[in-house]
This record gives C-alpha cells, sequence and structure tokens, in this order.
C-alpha cells in the first residue's frame, strides 16, 4: 500500500496483501491478526493513536486467509477529527501480522494523507 489518500470523514477501504520477503509466495493468515495504526508522529504513544484497529474488531476484513488478503476498511469517524494544516495531515502508518505462534512482523508502512473535506453536510 505505501502511501495512502483520503479525504477527512470520508469511507476508505485498503486492500493488502501479506507475502513472502520474496513477494512470491502468499502468508497464510489463519489464526493470526492484523493491526492499522495511524499517528501524527511515530514517536506518539499508541494510546494517543488517531487510529488503532485490529482484525479481531470490525474494521479489518480477513475473509480468506489462505490468500494472504486483508481490506482495511476507515469509516468518516476515524478521520472527522483528524487536524489539518493547509487543507491536509500528513499520518505515519504501519501495518502490523500477529501469527499464530505470536511471532509479530510489519508488513507495511507509510504515509496516510488526510484532504480537507468540502461537503460536510451529508444528512
Amino acid at each position: 500500500m505505501a502511501d495512502l489518500e483520503m479525504y477527512r470523514g470520508d469511507s476508505a477501504v485498503f486492500r493488502g496483501t501479506v507475502t513472502q520477503v520474496d513477494e512470491q509466495e502468499v502468508v497464510d493468515l489463519t489464526g493470526g491478526k492484523i493491526y492499522f495504526t495511524a499517528k501524527y508522529s511515530a514517536s506518539d504513544v499508541d494510546v494517543n493513536a488517531l487510529i488503532a484497529i485490529d482484525s479481531a474488531g470490525a474494521y479489518i476484513d480477513i475473509d480468506d486467509p489462505t490468500t494472504g488478503v486483508y481490506l482495511i476498511n476507515l469509516k468518516p469517524g476515524h478521520t472527522t477529527g483528524v487536524t489539518l494544516v493547509s487543507g491536509r495531515a500528513s499520518l505515519v502508518y504501519d501495518v502490523q501480522f500477529k501469527d499464530s505462534a505470536s511471532d509479530v512482523y510489519t508488513i507495511d508502512t507509510g504515509t496516510l494523507t488526510i484532504l480537507q473535506d468540502i461537503t460536510q453536510r451529508v444528512t
């Protein structure tokens, strides 16, 4: 995924695949857990993360673990409180996979850019 972009207050779905280091063979996610964390700074503690979700909850889907594919489903509430400067915010994020043996792997990192939303009345 690397660098991601979305509008503040929107829904967004990001798809990723966990592969071996050679990127040729997918990793079976059976019994594992995917984590997504986004912060203003990598040094921010996790409790201050703007977005901290995992596949045990409702926002990361692993439909068929044998394919190594996961979906991160961000909802409007995940970004409505993000502070924008000059119409944008740049957050750092990572995605981690914890396998059934409790080994943890960082499988993706990058920047999540949140852009200024124009329409704010959606009711």
